[in-house]
């Protein structure tokens, strides 16, 4: 056994101390009360507070995750949910690994499954491990489905993602993967045409001098590598590849088997 496998642990074995408890249903931070002593800073000239006011009201109408926001992209999210339990005919009571989910992920969150949830926040609470995609620490076909929603394109070489497929394959008697189409004209994090084409230097610039679409500024930037169908067919050679569509437009890839 490899180095990356050394450290498995049986299912059973997590579930008395990862326990799945309820999730948020909604993906908001907290909120910041400007009445109470602080500094409010420098006046914002008009055309600022307008371009503000548009950009908020874009990201909350079209990334907002709650599956009640109305928002574009929980309508994407709500018909992918019903792609996942139609195509995999999924009971309901399936072991699920979701690599990459957070406690404010609604998937699966009435799910009468154990369901174990896999990130890199040592911050997060509710039923999940801290491990690496590309290193999972589980037996192999430990799990019913192994679930994984738009977070393979965040590693930033083809060999990580590779290693990412790999595990996933290896460690779900099914699957289901969902990542952005890079030949869709508008890059899906940044809102932002063509986003995905430019130089990394350029994108680099972008992101530290302007907020644009869901990002800020201020966030650390990381490269994001968004895949092609062909990519996808290497990676997952015994998978079928399911185009989620918007208008005559593929926006994403479900990778299923």
């Amino acid at each position: 056994m490899s180095g990356c496998h050394q450290n498995t642990r049986p299912l059973n074995a997590l579930l008395p101390r990862w326990a799945d408890t309820d999730s948020e249903l909604t993906a908001g931070g907290p909120s910041v009360d400007s009445k109470r002593g602080v500094y409010p800073g420098p006046a914002i000239h008009p055309l600022v507070q307008v371009n503000m006011n548009v950009r908020k009201w874009l990201v909350r109408r079209v990334l907002a995750s709650d599956r009640r926001s109305g928002s574009v992209a929980a309508s994407f999210r709500l018909r992918r949910w019903h792609a996942l339990v139609q195509v995999l005919q999924l009971r309901g009571s399936e072991t699920v690994l979701d690599v990459g989910g957070t406690d404010k992920s609604w998937w699966f969150v009435d799910w009468a499954g154990a369901v174990i949830r896999c990130n890199l926040d040592r911050k997060a609470e509710g039923g999940r491990v801290v491990a690496d995609g590309r290193c999972l620490p589980f037996r192999d076909r430990e799990f019913d489905v192994v679930f994984s929603n738009s977070v393979i394109e965040h590693i930033n070489t083809l060999e990580g993602q590779a290693r990412f497929a790999a595990e996933i394959q290896r460690t779900g008697r099914r699957f289901f993967v969902q990542t952005p189409n890079r030949w869709f004209p508008i890059e899906p994090h940044y809102l932002f045409p063509l986003f995905q084409f430019l130089p990394v230097s350029l994108q680099r610039w972008l992101h530290t001098h302007f907020d644009i679409g869901a990002i800020r500024k201020t966030e650390p930037f990381g490269t994001i590598r968004l895949m092609t169908k062909r990519e996808l067919r290497r990676l997952f050679p015994n998978a079928q590849i399911v185009p989620e569509r918007l208008g005559p437009f593929v926006k994403s890839w479900y990778v299923v088997r």
